[in-house]
C-alpha cells in the first residue's frame, strides 16, 4: 500500500485477528494515515483512531484548469468484529453503529470545509441502503 501511495487506509475485520498490539505495530509501518470513526477505546470512550481527515488535493478539470479540492476521508468497520474477534477485543474496544457514527461525523466534516466525503468502509451493507443518504452520488 505504501508503494501505491494511498491517501488513507481503513481497517477491516481481519486486522484484529492477532490482537491490538500486533495491529498497532503493523500500522506503524504505513507511510499514510489510517482513519476509523467507529472503533472506540473502552477505557477512554474516545475513538481509538483518527475518525477522519480532510486533505487538500490538487485536481485538474476537463478544461485543464488546476483546483484545490478538500477531500474528507472517514473509515468504518463492521460492529460484528466484536463477535468475530471477541477474545482480542472484549474489554478493550467497543464498536459503534456505522450509520449513527456517519451521521455524527459527516456533517462535522462538511462544516470544516470538506467538498467531497469519501467513506472508506469495510462493510457488507448493500449499496441500496447507503444510497438513501442525501447527497450520496456513488457507492460500490
Amino acid at each position: 500500500m505504501n508503494t501505491l501511495n494511498y491517501a488513507v487506509g481503513n481497517l477491516g475485520n481481519h486486522e484484529f485477528n492477532y490482537g491490538l498490539d500486533f495491529l498497532h505495530k503493523a500500522l506503524a509501518g504505513a507511510k499514510f494515515p489510517y482513519v476509523n470513526a467507529n472503533i472506540i477505546d473502552a477505557k477512554t470512550g474516545k475513538p481509538m483512531f483518527t475518525p477522519y481527515l480532510i486533505q487538500n488535493t490538487r485536481v485538474v478539470d476537463s478544461d485543464g484548469q488546476s483546483h484545490t479540492l478538500r477531500i474528507g476521508y472517514i473509515g468504518f468497520v463492521p460492529p460484528q468484529i466484536m463477535t468475530w474477534d471477541k477474545a482480542n477485543l472484549n474489554g478493550k474496544v467497543t464498536v459503534n453503529d456505522i450509520t449513527e457514527t456517519a451521521r455524527k461525523y459527516i456533517p462535522e466534516m462538511r462544516a470544516k470545509g470538506a467538498d467531497v466525503v469519501v467513506v472508506v468502509a469495510h462493510s457488507a451493507s448493500p449499496p441500496t441502503r447507503i444510497r438513501r443518504w442525501p447527497r450520496i452520488r456513488f457507492t460500490t
